[in-house]
């Protein structure tokens, strides 16, 4: 819950700061903690529970490559 609240101060001071100078660079600041600390987590578990259903990985080429030739 700390963590939490420490993430909406800073996105609470970031919208502050856009609100006045219009720059949306304060928003990193909450943005990447949370998908560091939260969605990257969330994605690679979502990822290891559906591991054998995939079928081909590889940079957006190869799977375009891939895809052709199936």
């Amino acid at each position: 819950m700390q963590r939490f609240a420490e993430l909406t101060d800073t996105l609470d001071r970031a919208l502050a700061e856009q609100l006045s100078s219009g720059s949306t660079d304060g928003h990193m600041a909450w943005l990447v903690p949370l998908l560091n600390e939260y969605y990257d987590p969330m994605y690679r578990y979502q990822l290891e529970k559906k591991a054998a259903n995939i079928v081909f990985r590889g940079p957006w080429q190869e799977v375009a490559n891939w895809l052709k030739a199936q």
